[in-house]
């Protein structure tokens, strides 16, 4: 906005100038005629001691030569927007600074203000150059050594007011009155220029400021979500390391609370049947020794790996059936397993967390219920995986949560499911998984 608000004033200046030289040259060609036609030339020439150039070259000079410049304006602009050689700028000031010495030459010195239409071009061309300030002092010296009263000690030339002073005094004081009314009128409207040059710098400052506030302001806050995003990292590496330690002390639970229950129910089978039948009871210790050694290895690969052995080797499907066959072998337990879904095929951590439900819910049976009959049963119910334990144990009417059930809850949550629990008849663990069913269920 400011920058066309330069322009329209640059514009002004190009008119008023045109004016300028427009009126000083009129009058001097009118007087000059007058002056012959009054047979005074001698006279003239005489008073001033120089003999001025025809009054139709100052006129066609001054005034055609302006046109031609200001013509080049036009002409300039639109090459500007097709070169975008550095050094085109240059160029133009050149050319200005040569057509204004040869139009104030014509004039003799007796208007310099228009090298003040040239220093607003530097401006204006020149602003984002380096050579500006270079341009700007030639412009300035131009200016002030391109005066008639300077330039007269050494050189011998007729001014403006030498044709002014042929008139009688009235005719002087008007014509001297218009020729400082429209000097002056320059000299404002560079002024006027100068100040809305200064106003768009401010402005541009004042931008350059509220960048410089606006991009302290992001560092600032970048710096504090630093500090924060570090401190969060430090605060989810220690979240992550407290499930790591949970998660490995359920698996340590579920492998190890399985392996010593079946050893406890198949010890006390042993108890029950050492004097009817011993070599039974042999048998039954030798199993008892193969489940102990199972529950070892399976210590150490939960240890090592944190997935249940029998999902490394089986499928889920045989791994429960795998599970419900090792825990019927050494105890009296009778457990009935039913899924209504033909093939049990989940991601990891959906079989994982199965698994694991299913081998918590045997353990707290035999464990806490005294349970005989366990029954499971796997269905698929509004495109959640349903799991149902129920024993028919002592039950408990006011459920405290334990390690087993905490982490049996823990997994299922981790999977965005639920899990109930009912210890009215017996114990019944009730659990909805939102599987992520592949094409393989639709």
């Amino acid at each position: 906005m400011q920058n066309k608000k330069l322009e329209f004033i640059r514009l002004l200046m190009i008119v008023i100038n045109f004016v300028i030289v427009l009126v000083l040259a009129i009058i001097i060609y009118i007087t000059t005629g007058k002056i012959c036609e009054s047979f005074q030339a001698e006279e003239f020439i005489n008073r001033i001691h120089a003999v001025p150039l025809k009054r139709e070259w100052i006129f066609c000079i001054s005034a055609g030569g302006y046109l031609i410049w200001a013509i080049s304006f036009w002409v300039r602009e639109r090459l500007k927007k097709k070169c975008n050689s550095s050094f085109i700028p240059f160029y133009f000031f050149l050319f200005d600074v040569v057509f204004a010495i040869i139009i104030m030459r014509v004039l003799n010195m007796s208007y310099n203000g228009i090298m003040l239409l040239v220093i607003a071009n530097v401006i204006m061309n020149l602003r984002e150059q380096k050579g500006m300030l270079w341009a700007l002092i030639i412009a300035v010296i131009i200016f002030v050594l391109a005066d008639y009263d300077f330039l007269s000690i050494r050189y011998r030339m007729c001014s403006i007011n030498d044709y002014i002073r042929y008139y009688d005094s009235s005719v002087q004081m008007y014509l001297l009155g218009l020729k400082n009314i429209i000097i002056s009128i320059n000299i404002i409207i560079f002024i006027i220029f100068i100040i809305f040059l200064m106003l768009e710098q401010l402005e541009e400052n004042n931008k350059v400021k509220e960048l410089y506030q606006e991009i302290t302001k992001a560092n600032t806050e970048l710096k504090i979500a630093n500090v924060q995003l570090k401190d969060y990292a430090i605060q989810t590496e220690k979240l992550g390391e407290t499930r790591e330690r949970n998660r490995l002390a359920r698996e340590i639970h579920d492998t190890l609370g399985h392996a010593l229950t079946g050893i406890s129910a198949g010890l006390d089978a042993c108890v029950e049947m050492i004097e009817e039948d011993p070599l039974m009871a042999k048998n039954q210790l030798s199993v008892i020794g193969e489940v102990a050694r199972q529950g070892i290895k399976d210590v150490r690969r939960s240890v090592n790996e944190l997935r249940a052995d029998a999902l490394e080797r089986y499928s889920l499907q045989n791994a429960i059936q795998k599970l419900i066959e090792d825990i019927t072998s050494v105890s009296h337990l009778q457990i009935f397993y039913e899924s209504t879904i033909e093939n049990l095929k989940f991601s990891a951590d959906e079989e994982e967390t199965i698994y694991r439900v299913v081998q918590e819910g045997i353990t707290n049976a035999i464990r806490h219920g005294k349970a005989t009959v366990i029954r499971i049963q796997i269905s698929k119910k509004n495109e959640m995986l349903e799991l149902i334990i129920k024993d028919n144990g002592r039950g408990c009417k006011k459920i405290k949560p334990g390690f087993g059930t905490r982490h049996i809850q823990e997994r299922v949550e981790m999977l965005r499911g639920s899990t109930n629990y009912d210890g009215t008849d017996g114990f019944k663990i009730s659990v909805n998984i939102p599987i992520r069913w592949g094409e393989n269920y639709d």
